[in-house]
């Protein structure tokens, strides 16, 4: 139903549920539908959220920052760091071991 651009390899897909993917290049699917909000691929790392709040996967599917579920909002990674948002949208920034840091 919906697709995005290519992004480290990987373009962003919605069905008709607008179930969220990820395919490649040859159109495989690479990851199937199964979050409720997600990002593109930046750095490596895409956000995505889920019942059990956002979190953060690599490209092998595998929850590399685990959800959470203070977090009502979560950017893509950019030179090292992500913004996410708790209550009253009050910014954070993390690292890519999910640690808050100063920015």
């Amino acid at each position: 139903r919906d697709a995005g651009d290519f992004s480290e390899g990987l373009a962003l897909v919605a069905n008709d549920n607008l179930d969220y993917g990820y395919i490649d290049k040859t159109g495989k699917i690479v990851f199937p539908c199964q979050w409720d909000e997600v990002g593109s691929f930046c750095e490596g790392l895409a956000p995505v959220r889920s019942s059990k709040g956002y979190g953060y996967m690599d490209k092998n599917g595998e929850m590399v920052i685990p959800y959470n579920l203070d977090w009502i909002d979560a950017c893509e990674f950019e030179n090292g760091v992500a913004k996410v948002f708790k209550g009253e949208y009050k910014e954070y920034y993390i690292d890519k071991s999910g640690n808050i840091i100063d920015k």
